[in-house]
């Protein structure tokens, strides 16, 4: 006589396999490799929004300070404090560029001397570990200015070796490193970097925007089909795991529920 535990624990093993089964099923399929592709480039841009959110918090704490009260050294402290965010924020931005860029993605549209400009600019606060940040007060208005004489000066002798050693590659940078050269000539002597930080984030801004909706666009139904797929797939779990003892992270799941409700809001945007 068969035992009828040992039979409804086998049954349960093959409900857990059937569930196991209709994820990988789910996970191998087109439309999941698309999402992947989406919620992959979406994780590297958080990292960007999250030290630009850094960036524009600190240059309102700097901002917000009384020049006349605030101690050198205290505004100094602060301020190289905004120089490190500065460069995990360039750096972090050029990561998701780099990230499009493997994903066949080249999205020229965007402004290229702010690109350009903070590209250099990243290096030279890597290589010179200064950037001089200036606190001016214009009109009743604080904002951070930049002196651009040492980085004209890092600029020129980069261009210096670069004649210097004419290699190929060399050649090929040569051009860049002219236009940032002489685009930052043509900036005041100290400049309001507040102004062309906005345009580089702006950029960076942009450039998500307009990747997320080329691919939305072109997956569409895809997407609403994996969203259909997946929610199903949650229910059949969340069901299952109320009437059984099975712990539900035995059941492979798809997607959590923030990845569900971004799935959602992409394929119900109406994208301009």
């Amino acid at each position: 006589m068969i035992d009828k535990q040992k039979l409804r624990a086998l049954s349960k093993f093959d409900d857990v396999e059937e569930l196991k089964n209709a994820a990988c099923q789910i996970e191998n399929s087109r439309e999941f490799k698309i999402w992947l592709s989406v919620w992959n480039s979406r994780m590297s841009y958080q990292i960007f929004l999250e030290n630009n959110r850094s960036v524009k918090l600190n240059f309102k704490k700097l901002n917000s300070v009384n020049l006349f009260i605030i101690k050198n050294t205290d505004r100094w402290r602060k301020q190289k404090k905004l120089v490190k965010d500065i460069h995990n924020v360039i750096s972090s931005g050029f990561s998701y560029q780099d990230h499009l860029i493997a994903r066949k993605y080249n999205d020229k549209s965007h402004d290229q001397d702010p690109y350009a400009f903070f590209r250099y600019l990243r290096n030279f606060i890597i290589h010179e570990n200064a950037f001089s940040l200036v606190t001016k007060l214009e009109n009743r208005s604080i904002f951070q200015a930049m002196n651009k004489g040492p980085f004209i000066a890092y600029l020129q002798s980069k261009l210096n070796t670069n004649i210097e050693n004419n290699t190929k590659r060399d050649q090929k940078e040569r051009k860049k490193l002219e236009g940032v050269l002489k685009y930052t000539i043509n900036l005041p002597e100290v400049f309001n970097f507040e102004e062309i930080y906005n345009s580089y984030q702006e950029n960076i801004i942009g450039l998500h925007y307009r990747y997320i909706k080329k691919v939305v666009k072109a997956n569409l139904s895809s997407l609403k089909n994996l969203h259909l797929r997946a929610e199903a797939h949650e229910m059949r779990c969340s069901n299952y795991h109320q009437n059984s003892n099975i712990s539900i992270s035995d059941i492979s799941s798809l997607l959590n529920s923030y990845q569900i409700r971004y799935l959602r809001i992409l394929i119900k945007k109406s994208w301009k």
